[in-house]
């Protein structure tokens, strides 16, 4: 209670005020500001860890994405390498599981790309095919690569073909063929890989994940028999890719 007293005209005034509602009210807004503090603080708790959750079942489920894309590639390391001692050929064998190798690596770098980014400059798939053809040679098959466009591709499309090449690769190298080319190049508003054999060689086959994988992305395989050589040939419409 509050006393107030004051001077009047013959006299002095003397009143009081019962501030105790006042007083209540008061500790009532501290103590909600301290819950509210308190609520805040746990709502902010809980935000940094459903996002830090968040990140780390999306880093999860980005490298399951990766294991899934790689899965055939990675048991066929594991394969080769269990057979080593029981190969013949001991330096071809290694040369197959080095360039098996080379192409992971270069396959777990473009998987990132794709995500990180919608185009890639073709000359940097043409380094990755040059380094596949590195690895090649030593086991005894020379891959020539030509590319007539400039400018840049959708990775993915840059993914599918370096898967591309790789495995036409792997193919020729298991049947002994001495060369194998490939050219990129633009023809009758298409972007078209065109890989060639220096031999006919029979049995060929295309993997039906690759051919989902091609047709998802809106491109097709076609087999080219040409006299004394075989031609595969993968091919994209133009649109969304850049040349000069």
């Amino acid at each position: 209670i509050l006393i107030y007293q004051g001077d009047i005209t013959s006299g002095r005034v003397v009143w009081q005020e019962n501030i105790s509602s006042l007083n209540r009210l008061q500790c009532d807004i501290m103590e909600t500001n301290e819950r509210l503090r308190a609520a805040n603080e746990i709502l902010a708790e809980e935000e940094r860890i459903k996002s830090k959750l968040a990140a780390t079942e999306a880093k999860a489920e980005l490298f399951s994405e990766l294991e899934a894309e790689i899965h055939s590639r990675t048991l066929e390391l594991f394969r080769k390498v269990a057979e080593l001692s029981q190969n013949g050929d001991y330096k071809l064998h290694i040369a197959s599981i080095t360039l098996l190798l080379c192409y992971i690596k270069r396959r777990c770098i473009l998987f990132f790309r794709e995500r990180e980014s919608p185009e890639i400059p073709l000359d940097e798939i043409v380094v990755y095919l040059d380094e596949l053809g590195e690895f090649a040679s030593f086991a005894g098959t020379k891959l020539h690569v030509l590319s007539v466009m400039y400018g840049s591709i959708s990775t993915r499309r840059g993914t599918l073909f370096y898967d591309f090449v790789y495995s036409m690769l792997e193919w020729s190298i298991e049947r002994g063929c001495d060369t194998m080319m490939v050219q990129i190049l633009n023809e009758k508003e298409k972007l078209v890989a065109k890989i060639m054999f220096d031999e006919k060689t029979e049995g060929f086959e295309i993997d039906n994940g690759f051919m989902t994988a091609v047709g998802t992305a809106g491109g097709c395989i076609s087999v080219k028999d040409m006299d004394d050589v075989m031609g595969v040939w993968l091919s994209f419409p133009e649109g969304g890719d850049a040349y000069a």
